[in-house]
């Protein structure tokens, strides 16, 4: 099992706690939409929910959170967190906040056509998943990572020991980091290997 190093929070137990699920945002009750791609708890214990319509943050008083809120608007697609940094990605930019500050330190552009599907801390650094794109975020430098096969699609990363792997699609395969660029290895040929955002299973 590779564990994530984001927190994520699953549907059940959303569920399981409905009376909890109040999002408060800015001084307004529920969502700014229905459509929610992903939610995420920070060290501080504030849980954030990404929509099609911006930021909710559940257990938070802080002014300062729902004036950085305000700021980022439209489709977020995923957050993710370091020691210092926050990682706010919307469709193809990334917002990166002084965790301190929660002032917007940088913003990126990745390019037409490259749309944020995963963001992920691994190591405290942040890899960033687009639909034809592999990024890896140390702080407020980004570098594109090459791998082999660009016919694949990148689906999801994940971290084993000093090991990074790169789910790919079709067939699910798998690549290897090697400190520069994503290689076929012996786990390439694995035939679908079952992954989800909390763990991947090689077995």
């Amino acid at each position: 099992l590779f564990p994530s190093h984001d927190s994520p929070i699953s549907k059940g137990s959303l569920l399981a706690q409905p009376a909890d699920l109040q999002p408060t945002f800015s001084g307004k009750k529920g969502l700014p939409s229905s459509s929610v791609n992903q939610i995420i708890k920070d060290k501080e214990g504030h849980i954030w929910i990404a929509t099609d319509n911006g930021i909710a943050i559940k257990n938070t008083t802080s002014k300062k959170l729902e004036q950085l809120v305000a700021k980022i608007i439209g489709s977020v697609k995923q957050i993710a967190f370091t020691d210092d940094l926050i990682y706010i990605a919307n469709n193809n930019w990334i917002n990166i906040v002084d965790n301190k500050s929660l002032k917007i330190a940088k913003k990126i552009q990745l390019g037409t056509g490259s749309e944020v599907k995963k963001l992920r801390n691994i190591n405290n650094q942040i890899w960033a998943i687009t639909t034809n794109a592999v990024f890896r975020i140390n702080g407020l430098i980004i570098t594109k990572i090459r791998y082999e096969n660009p016919k694949k699609i990148p689906m999801d990363i994940a971290g084993h020991k000093n090991n990074i792997f790169l789910i790919t699609y079709p067939r699910s395969s798998i690549l290897e980091y090697n400190g520069d660029s994503f290689q076929e290895t012996g786990l390439t040929n694995l035939v679908n290997p079952k992954y989800d955002e909390n763990y991947i299973s090689l077995s």
